[in-house]
């Protein structure tokens, strides 16, 4: 399944997604609200709006599975693009809480 079919697919898994690892981004640490609109009334991309996020990128082998799923807003999943995610440096934990593979 490629394309339209799969984004909807996976689009469905957005409420288990939520429960199963909650409402923060992965990515910046801050809550999601499942209730953003997709676009603004401007017709942009709303940076708020939860997307979900391949852990390991499809175009890196990465797969559909619930493991390899995450939350996070439109706006971080765009800044991160097809890049795998590194664990955070070490010292990171003095400034933020781990949110990378929960």
């Amino acid at each position: 399944m490629t394309g339209w079919a799969q984004a909807h697919t996976i689009a469905r898994l957005r409420p288990l997604i939520a429960a199963t690892y909650g409402l923060v981004c992965h990515l910046c640490g801050q809550p999601i609200n499942l209730d953003e609109p997709r676009h603004l009334d401007d017709g942009r991309l709303n940076p708020a709006y939860p997307s979900i996020d391949h852990l390991i990128p499809r175009s890196h082998g990465g797969t559909d599975d619930l493991d390899n799923l995450r939350l996070c807003h439109a706006r971080c999943n765009s800044s991160r693009g097809n890049r795998p995610i590194t664990p955070p440096h070490p010292t990171a934990a003095l400034h933020r809480d781990h949110r990378f593979f929960q």
